[in-house]
């Protein structure tokens, strides 16, 4: 049972058929949902059936990252959490927001868990076009050393516009990028991409991004590995979750554990509407702290 179930509404199939596996299975007292003010036509569908009496909706304005802050941290920087149990779906939220909530909720509760529906089908074009400029994310954008060199540490999705994004504008020393293993057809030519786009000049390492406790390990080790370069020390770290969801809660914790690295966040100007499809039977759930 979860006293509180929170979401976002998208275009998504996800989004309605995500609530109503949660609903099913879980015990929802409970439930809050974002509501984005972007591609409104495309969402009246997800919120007619969401958007009744016994479902908060919280309102926002996808452009304004200041009033983002301050809707999620006067709404969930609140007694009303304290020691209750939280699923956070986070299938179609923004990453922003998801390190938002948990910052202010892990402040009320240690017992939140996340869970990530995975699509039935992907579209065969990217997800997003056209990245807006990135931002590190207020109150969780680090220690800055002007005399020490970047470093970046972004997991890959499908589209590089992004990672170029943040390294033409922090301009890194040294970047690592994580990409998810060969598991279908996709992601294999995916990966070859990658690695023709950054081979001789990032240095790239495969994990699985599904598996947030995975990824969180390999990031610390390196983070914490006391070679020449001893990142931790010698480097302010950026960090960037761009592949799978799940990888949003390896970097918050990331983050927690290592309060002088950054989290950035990469929004983009527009969207593939028909990117997903359906939902998988089997979804990915976790403690959302580690």
């Amino acid at each position: 049972m979860y006293n509180y179930y929170i979401s976002c509404i998208s275009w998504e199939e996800r989004t309605l058929l995500g609530y109503r596996k949660s609903k099913e299975k879980y015990q929802l007292e409970k439930k809050i949902f974002l509501y984005f003010d972007t591609y409104v036509e495309s969402k009246l569908k997800n919120l007619r059936e969401i958007g009744n009496s016994e479902n908060e909706i919280m309102n926002l304005d996808f452009n304004d990252p200041v009033g983002i802050w301050e809707n999620i941290k006067s709404r969930f920087f609140n007694e009303e959490f304290r020691d209750k149990n939280i699923l956070l779906d986070i299938s179609t939220m923004p990453r922003e927001s998801i390190w938002l909530i948990l910052l202010f909720l892990s402040e009320k509760t240690s017992k939140i868990d996340f869970i990530y529906y995975k699509p039935q089908t992907y579209d065969d074009g990217l997800l997003c076009f056209n990245p807006l400029k990135p931002r590190l994310v207020f109150k969780m954008s680090g220690i800055v050393d002007v005399k020490k060199p970047n470093l970046l540490i972004a997991v890959a999705g499908f589209d590089f516009e992004r990672i170029d994004a943040i390294k033409n504008k922090y301009e890194p020393k040294d970047t690592i990028i994580f990409y998810h293993p060969n598991d279908d057809y996709r992601n294999g030519e995916i990966n070859e991409k990658i690695k023709k786009r950054y081979n001789l000049i990032c240095d790239l390492k495969e994990v699985n991004s599904y598996n947030s406790k995975e990824l969180f390990c390999a990031i610390s080790r390196i983070i914490d590995d006391r070679d020449e370069k001893y990142y931790h020390e010698n480097y302010n770290i950026i960090c960037a979750s761009l592949g799978p969801k799940p990888s949003a809660i390896s970097m918050f914790n990331l983050w927690k554990k290592y309060n002088k690295i950054a989290l950035c966040y990469v929004p983009a100007l527009d969207y593939n509407l028909n990117y997903s499809h359906g939902i998988k039977e089997k979804s990915v759930i976790g403690s959302a702290l580690f």
